[in-house]
C-alpha cells in the first residue's frame, strides 16, 4: 500500500489529502489545545538554549524492485510538494523484503534500507514529482520499478519560550509535525538570532521533542507544556 498526501510547498501550504486514509483537513496554531490528547507529556528543562553541530549532509542511493500485479510495495508514505516521504514500511512486502536481502549484504549497502523519514526523489527517472504524481505511478507501476531515495539529515534546536506563545502554524502528520507559518513567537525570536544555516525554515518537519517520538499531537503538547524551554529535532533534506 501507498499512501500519499499532497500540499504545495511552494507559497502556500494547503490542507494534505491522501489516498486511502486522511491527514485533519485543519491545520491547528501553536499555543492552542486542541487535538492535544491526554497522555503525560511532562518536558524536561534544558539548561542552555544551543543549536547542536550541524549533521552530514543528507545521503541518496537507489533501490531497484520488481512489482507483479499481485504485489504491493507495501510502504505508507505522505507528502508535501516535492517531498514525499515515508512514514513506515509494511513486512512481507516488496520493500520489507528489499531490506532485509540489502541488511544480509556488505556494511556498505545496509543503508540502502528503506527507513522511516526516507524521501522519494524519482521514479524510473523521473524526477521533481509532486505526491500526488509519486502516488499515480506507484499504484499503476509493473514490471522494473528504480528510486532514488533520499535520507534526511537532522536538525536540532533549544527554543526558549520567554512567556511568548509557539507562533507556528502546523499540519499534522503522522509521526511528524509540518510548520507551515512562522508568525510573532518562540520560533520567530529563535530565526532573529540564529546563524542562517539554524534557522528553522518554512516547510520543516518537526519529528521528536525534548527526545521525545510520537505523533503530532503529543509533540505539539510537548512543546506547549514546556516550562521555559525545549529541543527540537527536525528533517533536513540538504
Amino acid at each position: 500500500m501507498w499512501c500519499c498526501c499532497e500540499t504545495s510547498e511552494e507559497l502556500e501550504i494547503q490542507a494534505p489529502v491522501v489516498a486511502d486514509q486522511v491527514l485533519p483537513e485543519t491545520a491547528s496554531r501553536g499555543g492552542e489545545a486542541a487535538g492535544a490528547g491526554s497522555a503525560s507529556t511532562e518536558a524536561k528543562p534544558v539548561a542552555k538554549e544551543v543549536v547542536f553541530e550541524q549533521p552530514r549532509k543528507a545521503a541518496t542511493f537507489t533501490v531497484e524492485l520488481h512489482r507483479n500485479p499481485s504485489s504491493s510495495f507495501g510502504v505508507d508514505v505522505s507528502a508535501a510538494g516535492k517531498v514525499c516521504l515515508v512514514n513506515s514500511v509494511i513486512d512481507g512486502t516488496l520493500v520489507s523484503e528489499w531490506n532485509e536481502k540489502i541488511g544480509k549484504s556488505g556494511e556498505d549497502d545496509k543503508d540502502r534500507r528503506i527507513r522511516p523519514y526516507d524521501r522519494l526523489m524519482s521514479f524510473n527517472e523521473k524526477k521533481n514529482l509532486k505526491g500526488k504524481e509519486m502516488m499515480d505511478m506507484l499504484r499503476s507501476a509493473s514490471g522494473p520499478v528504480t528510486l532514488i531515495v533520499q535520507r534526511p539529515s537532522f536538525q536540532r534546536v533549544v527554543l526558549f519560550k520567554r512567556d511568548q506563545e509557539l507562533g507556528i502554524t502546523v499540519i499534522h502528520g503522522p509521526t511528524f509535525l509540518l510548520i507551515s507559518n512562522i508568525t510573532d513567537g518562540v520560533f520567530q525570536t529563535h530565526n532573529a538570532r540564529a546563524a542562517p544555516k539554524d534557522v528553522i525554515n518554512i516547510p520543516s518537519r518537526i519529528v521528536s521533542v525534548d527526545g521525545r517520538r510520537g505523533n503530532s499531537q503529543l509533540l505539539l503538547k510537548l512543546m506547549e507544556d514546556a516550562e521555559s524551554s525545549f529541543e527540537v529535532e527536525l528533517l533536513r533534506y540538504d
